[in-house]
């Protein structure tokens, strides 16, 4: 006959995994997430759809926890969280604010775009100084030091030259003024301009052959800045399983086809 005091560690060994689950849900949190304007096929649906959003809920999914998901423009993107009601905003740069930064959850391979028609040549970023460039807004942050020197908001202030590169509110009204002509180059994640592009009306004349410039040797990497420094590290856990098995490469062949 078993006795009781054999019963009590086989007991223990069995409730753990239902103890450990119901520890998981008591620490859970339902989130307020910032994330950025519509950005097919990373960001679309007002924000609720799209390759960020399929990453985030899962990574956040393996400590229990949820979020709703709100929309601000790149620009506030880094502000967010000092306000109350947001817990984290997504798609943002490591800055020196006190917040507590995720490891990188995606990155954006930036190209220069231009119209075969227009028989232009450029192995440079500083090449662009000669020609009309449009993207969308805070670009000039995302793309290294070298971009930033040649096109951050003082510079462009005080010199004429870099006067010809816009930074417009969203991707789509670059999108807009690059297929009108407006402007020679447009630089934009080429999946974010494929997306863009097909959801144009006839009015655009979206036929002109393009040619791809690689002049930016690094994508750019986005991360998750929190307040509360365990919802990082809870986050970051459920990325870093999301590559190791495999699922963050099914979600990407999913959403960049």
């Amino acid at each position: 006959m078993t006795s009781s005091s054999d019963l009590a560690p086989r007991l223990a060994w069995l409730l753990l995994p239902a103890l450990l689950a119901l520890s998981q849900i008591a620490s859970a949190s339902h989130l307020m997430l910032a994330v950025g304007e519509d950005r097919p096929p990373y960001i679309m649906a007002g924000g609720k759809r799209g390759l960020e959003l399929a990453v985030l809920k899962e990574a956040f999914a393996y400590k229990g926890h949820t979020f709703e998901s709100f929309q601000v423009s790149s620009r506030r993107l880094n502000q967010v969280l000092i306000g109350d009601g947001t817990d984290a905003a997504a798609g943002v740069q490591e800055s020196p604010n006190g917040a507590y930064y995720s490891l990188p959850f995606i990155a954006y391979r930036y190209v220069a775009l231009s119209k075969q028609k227009q028989q232009l040549t450029i192995n440079k970023m500083d090449e662009l100084l000669a020609i009309s460039v449009v993207t969308s807004q805070n670009t000039y942050q995302q793309l290294g030091v070298d971009f930033a020197s040649l096109y951050a908001p003082a510079r462009r202030q005080n010199d004429p030259i870099p006067a010809r590169y816009l930074e417009l509110p969203n991707p789509i009204q670059a999108v807009k003024m690059f297929w009108q002509d407006r402007a020679d180059v447009i630089i934009i994640e080429l999946n974010v301009f494929k997306a863009l592009t097909s959801e144009l009306d006839n009015n655009f004349n979206t036929s002109d052959a393009l040619v791809v410039h690689p002049i930016f040797p690094a994508a750019a990497q986005f991360q998750v800045s929190f307040k509360d420094e365990q919802l990082r590290n809870d986050f970051n856990a459920g990325l870093a399983i999301l590559h190791s098995s495999g699922r963050y490469r099914e979600l990407v062949s999913r959403y960049l086809k």
